[in-house]
Order: C-alpha cells, then sequence, then structure tokens
C-alpha cells in the first residue's frame, strides 16, 4: 500500500500527489493537480490524516511487473476526499477488525 501522513509543519494543511513507476513505467499519477485541480486530497496538520493512494500487487515478471490501483473511498469526505477517488482516513491502515486489508476495496473504511 502507498500512502502519505500529514506532514507539513508551517502549513495548516498539506495537498499530496504520488506517481508511482514499476519497471521505469509510469503505473499511476494521482492526488493534488495544481491549477485546474482536483485540490484533493487534503491533509490537516496535527491530525491523523492518512491518504491511502495505492495498493500495488508485485507480479515479479518483465513483461508484467506489477498492478497498481487507486484506493477509493466508500463514501466521499467532502473536506477531505472530494470524491470517491480519494482515500483520507484518520484511523489508519488496519480494518476494523484488526487485521491488515487484502486489496484496495477493502482498504478504505468510509
Amino acid at each position: 500500500m502507498v500512502g502519505a501522513h500529514a506532514f507539513n509543519l508551517e502549513s495548516p494543511v498539506s495537498h499530496p500527489h504520488v506517481n508511482i513507476y514499476c519497471n521505469g513505467a509510469q503505473m499511476l499519477s494521482i492526488g493534488y493537480q495544481p491549477g485546474a485541480g482536483p485540490h484533493f486530497p487534503v491533509l490537516e496538520r496535527g491530525t491523523k490524516d492518512m491518504w491511502l493512494a495505492a495498493w500495488v500487487t508485485w507480479n515479479g515478471n518483465q513483461g508484467d511487473p506489477c498492478k497498481v490501483e487507486g484506493i477509493p473511498s466508500r463514501t466521499p469526505n467532502g473536506s477531505k476526499d472530494g470524491s470517491t477517488a480519494y482515500c483520507v482516513e484518520r484511523v489508519g491502515v488496519f480494518r476494523s477488525d484488526g487485521g491488515f486489508p487484502q486489496s484496495a476495496g477493502e482498504a478504505c473504511q468510509h
């Protein structure tokens, strides 16, 4: 799983963006885009905000090195996610039963 935690110590909010590459090829570019947007995800300083950005499955072969999936939310939070395209959690990365998620669809709790 790839994610970002609220990290900017000087600004009240952070707007992260990640690019994920497998074997030199860009597989996913997701997150905040200056200008036209989207202007999500939003991580607040001093909180436990964690953006769960992507689920990466390593296939281990040269022709198909990995599968990368964005982690959607089930119900968007208008101030954090903006849509179901993003998942910003304050509960961490574990499922409600304490286990680790086994897929992108299982990763977001809301």
